[in-house]
This record gives C-alpha cells, sequence and structure tokens, in this order.
C-alpha cells in the first residue's frame, strides 16, 4: 500500500469518527443544536437523530377575564440559531380584560432569552365571550425582539355585551406560536 493511500485512510477514517462520534460519546457531525428544526441527540452510544417538524404543545396558554387560568393547547415551530425550545414558553398572555372602548383586550407579551439572536413571533389570540362563543381569532406578530428582552402588544376583539350582562368570563386563548430568527 502507497502512502497516499494510508493517508486517504486515515483522513476518511478520522472524518467518519468526526461525523458520527466516537463510541460512548454525544458525537458531533451531523446533530446541531444551533439552527436545527427540533433537533435532538440520545445519550447512549453515539447516534443522533431529529424530532422533525418542531410541533410542541403546552397546556396553560388560555387567560380568562376574572383571572383565572384555563387549559389548551399551543403548536409551533423554530428557526435560526440557539437551542431548539418551545416558542410557545416566550410568549404569553399578560392580561386578558374587558374594556369598554376596545372589547375584549389581551395583553400579549414576548420574551426573548437568546443571548444574541432576534426574533419575530407570531400567534394567534382566540376570544370568547362569557358564553364560550368565539368572538373573535386575531393572527398578531410582535417583530423584532432583541436578545435578552421583552416586547407587548395589546391585541383587541371588538366586543358589547347585551343589556343587563357583563363581560366578566370572557377568555383569550394563545395558539399557533411560530418564532423565525431575524
Amino acid at each position: 500500500m502507497q502512502l497516499r493511500h494510508v493517508r486517504a485512510i486515515a483522513v476518511f477514517g478520522i472524518a467518519v469518527v468526526a461525523l458520527t462520534g466516537a463510541r460512548g460519546s454525544h458525537g458531533g457531525g451531523c446533530h446541531s443544536d444551533s439552527g436545527g428544526s427540533g433537533s435532538s441527540s440520545s445519550s447512549g452510544g453515539g447516534s443522533t437523530g431529529s424530532t422533525g417538524g418542531g410541533a410542541y404543545k403546552d397546556d396553560n396558554d388560555s387567560t380568562t377575564t376574572g383571572g383565572s387560568s384555563g387549559s389548551g393547547s399551543t403548536t409551533g415551530s423554530t428557526t435560526g440559531g440557539g437551542k431548539a425550545t418551545d416558542p410557545a414558553k416566550d410568549v404569553k398572555i399578560e392580561t386578558c380584560v374587558f374594556d369598554d372602548a376596545r372589547g375584549i383586550v389581551a395583553h400579549v407579551s414576548a420574551t426573548n432569552s437568546s443571548a444574541s439572536t432576534t426574533y419575530t413571533y407570531k400567534f394567534s389570540v382566540t376570544f370568547k365571550g362569557p358564553d364560550g362563543s368565539v368572538v373573535r381569532t386575531s393572527n398578531s406578530t410582535i417583530p423584532y425582539v432583541s436578545a435578552n428582552s421583552t416586547d407587548t402588544l395589546d391585541v383587541a376583539a371588538s366586543y358589547v355585551p347585551a343589556a343587563g350582562q357583563s363581560a366578566s368570563g370572557s377568555t383569550c386563548k394563545l395558539s399557533a406560536v411560530t418564532r423565525t430568527a431575524e
């Protein structure tokens, strides 16, 4: 065997180990936590994998005008740098109140805990009246949330309670949260 063949085999062997990981380690190579969409790494044997489309669920994103929390589910995906975390955890309905001038108002906050990436958050808020009927579903955006900061947005649905009725018990539910790196 010639020296160039030995050198080529050595380079190939190093490339295989670098891409797949040495036995007993978590590997490197094809798996990346920086910019993947729902990527994950197994804890044994050095194998890596991907969870696919990055769908996430959370069961506590509904707020009632009376101040209590309801339950619901949200889905979302990530794009861009940083660890693939649940974007629904970044976006919250801080308050859901009735305002005589604006109707039912959800005060929504988006907290970007990334150290360096600016994100735009898109989400839907579904407003329901005290009787549980859907008043409106609003698709909204909080754009360009800088790293390590929080931005807010008031999302409103025009609502006038029937004569003699209260708007107490109206709800605001967050869903379809996505986050995009800018």
